[in-house]
């Protein structure tokens, strides 16, 4: 008997934003107004705890490898756990 199968390559996710996975809610305005400095995105990370930012990563990443993404490269703007511009 013959046994067909696919070979399917693991999912790469070349661009995260890890830091950013604990806001929940959907920013609005601009792009300036959301990633811009002062904007939206800066803000929430300045007033995030930092055990609230690890425990969303950590759980961001468990959920990638729970669904099949064998790794990815993650991009945080001035370094760091937070990485915002500041």
């Amino acid at each position: 008997m013959k046994v067909e199968r696919t070979v399917i390559p693991a999912f790469f996710n070349a661009h995260t934003h890890l830091g950013d996975s604990f806001v929940m809610e959907e920013p609005v305005g601009t792009l300036p107004e959301v990633v811009g400095p002062g904007g939206f995105k800066q803000r929430m990370l300045e007033s995030a705890e930092e055990a609230t930012l690890l425990r969303s990563m950590a759980t961001a990443f468990s959920h990638m490898l729970r669904t099949g993404t064998f790794g990815f490269a993650d991009f945080r703007e001035s370094g760091g756990v937070r990485g915002g511009s500041h």
